[in-house]
């Protein structure tokens, strides 16, 4: 069984463009982690087939902001980390080249009060699964880092349905719900980035619903449990 699989000139895309986009709401001390996260994304679509790489985002931080509500609350931020395991296929030279993600794959985000580093106020993970995983492939998890509770390492679960495959839909995500007014304008606007993150994340979602309605229409049993049991199928997103 074969983990998701991307054009990799598709994912350096992706990245290009979110780290445009996303300029006006990250940490400008920070701006630095997405280019390091394309450097080493770069260096993977150049290393030899059929061999798992790592790939991380280090703690990228947004600035604060109070838009996650209707009403306007204290001044809050997000830190955005995580962990992915790569698998290139084809020759390095070929445009065209594909990359898997086959194993480890967790977009963690962390929201802290401005001002108080020390004090998370909340934790979740967006994440794929794995040919054994028990829930949904594409998932997201609340906590789950430590032993106590609530939500514990011991009790993983609930894994809640998602939509975020890649890292960079991960991260437009966050910026979606701290951010309520201004990330949308952004998105409203006529300029080359917000086109061909259009143009992506389109056919990405399109490729995920059919997947999701494919599996109900061949559910032998309930259509939930089928979307449960359901693992990628090759090349879905090529």
């Amino acid at each position: 069984m074969a983990g998701f699989r991307f054009l990799f000139s598709e994912l350096i895309q992706e990245t290009k463009v979110m780290a445009t986009l996303s300029e006006g709401f990250l940490d400008p001390s920070r701006i630095w982690v997405l280019s390091r996260f394309l450097s080493h994304l770069r260096s993977i679509g150049g290393k030899p087939a059929e061999r798992v790489y790592t790939l991380e985002l280090r703690c990228l931080h947004t600035i604060p902001s109070d838009q996650y509500d209707r009403n306007v609350g204290r001044e809050i931020y997000a830190v955005i980390s995580g962990i992915w395991e790569l698998q290139p296929w084809g020759e390095r030279s070929d445009p065209d080249r594909e990359i898997e993600f086959c194993g480890k794959a967790s977009t963690k985000i962390e929201l802290y009060a401005s001002g108080d580093p020390e004090t998370r106020l909340a934790m979740w993970r967006l994440e794929l699964g794995d040919e054994k995983s028990p829930g949904c492939y594409v998932h997201a998890q609340i906590l789950g880092d430590s032993t106590k509770p609530p939500f514990p390492k011991s009790v993983p679960i609930p894994r809640l349905p998602s939509l975020f495959v890649t890292p960079m839909s991960a991260v437009e995500f966050v910026l979606g719900e701290l951010f309520q007014n201004d990330w949308p304008e952004v998105t409203s606007k006529k300029r080359y980035e917000v086109y061909e993150w259009h143009k992506l994340q389109k056919k990405w979602l399109q490729q995920l619903f059919s997947w999701y309605q494919d599996q109900i229409e061949r559910a032998g049993s309930f259509p939930w449990i089928a979307l449960k049991k359901a693992k990628p199928k090759d090349g879905m997103f090529l």
